[in-house]
């Protein structure tokens, strides 16, 4: 009799824990409109919580009682209202979301929200896309774009200053990235090896690296309306030879050319750009 009521009680025992990891309470890094792509990390009081890296995996950390505790009285803290979102300033020292920069870990004002999607204990943490505190530019570096051309080729490292990228085998992507504001740190690095720099200040905003160094590339900006489709000022011309590229223009499309046609609504006249491959050596 006693062996069945032990059972009965381990039995309940296990159902009491699981139901109690079913109603964990979790974190979660949301990019919202950031301006870049770089790793983000959740800190409370010192001890990550949750990361996520270039690519977005890893957005959910699981809290301990008391860093639930932590974040709840930081929502009551920064609140300005019943229905405001809180914002928490950049490196507080009980919870602190940091990026990182080609010059390290840098600590960005927080939103913290707890919003009717999400079900009771958790959180969403995401950057502050428009500061509304001037205190709060200081922590909003302007941002580079890189385009990487990765096709026919081996997976890929690019390191800009601390910041390093992987880049799949025969992969072609952009990515934002904060600019370095360090001279230290404007270096890039291609599978370890050194292919150039970043300008200090910064003249252009949008980078090619070419990880085969041969390919030779074309941008051009196209206009759509009245007249049909068409290029509209002399194209940039990258010839190949090596692996970075200072690109003056936007790319709306990159690799693949932009579309022949557009749909126009509402105006005569309507622009795009592209940056395809030209020539192979």
């Amino acid at each position: 009799m006693h062996r069945y009521w032990f059972q009965f009680l381990a039995a309940a025992g296990l159902l009491l824990a699981s139901a109690c990891r079913s109603v964990d309470s979790k974190v979660r890094i949301d990019r919202g409109l950031s301006d870049c792509d770089a790793p983000l990390r959740v800190l409370i009081m010192e001890q990550k919580v949750a990361e996520v890296d270039w690519t977005g995996r890893g957005e959910w950390g699981t809290l301990t009682a008391k860093q639930k505790a932590i974040v709840d009285r930081m929502m009551k803290q920064y609140a300005r209202g019943p229905q405001d979102v809180p914002t928490v300033p950049a490196g507080n020292s009980s919870l602190s979301l940091q990026m990182l920069t080609p010059d390290g870990w840098m600590a960005r004002p927080v939103r913290l929200n707890a919003d009717p999607y999400l079900r009771p204990g958790e959180y969403s943490v995401s950057p502050i896309e428009f500061p509304g505190e001037p205190a709060d530019y200081a922590y909003y570096p302007p941002t580079v774009t890189f385009l990487l051309d990765n096709r026919n080729c081996p997976k890929s490292e690019l390191a800009y200053g601390q910041l390093a990228v992987t880049v799949a085998e025969n992969e072609a992507k952009e990515i934002r990235a904060p600019l370095a504001q360090l001279p230290d740190n404007t270096g890039v690095r291609l599978n370890g090896q050194s292919i150039g720099s970043i300008d200090l200040p910064l003249r252009t905003h949008t980078y090619l690296i070419d990880c085969s160094g041969r390919r030779s590339y074309r941008r051009q900006d196209v206009s759509y309306g009245l007249t049909g489709y068409g290029s509209h000022a002399p194209p940039e011309q990258f010839r190949g030879g090596k692996h970075l590229y200072a690109v003056l223009g936007r790319a709306d499309y990159f690799i693949t050319p932009a579309p022949q046609k557009m749909m126009v609504q509402g105006m005569p006249v309507a622009s795009s750009s592209e940056l395809v491959e030209e020539t192979t050596k």
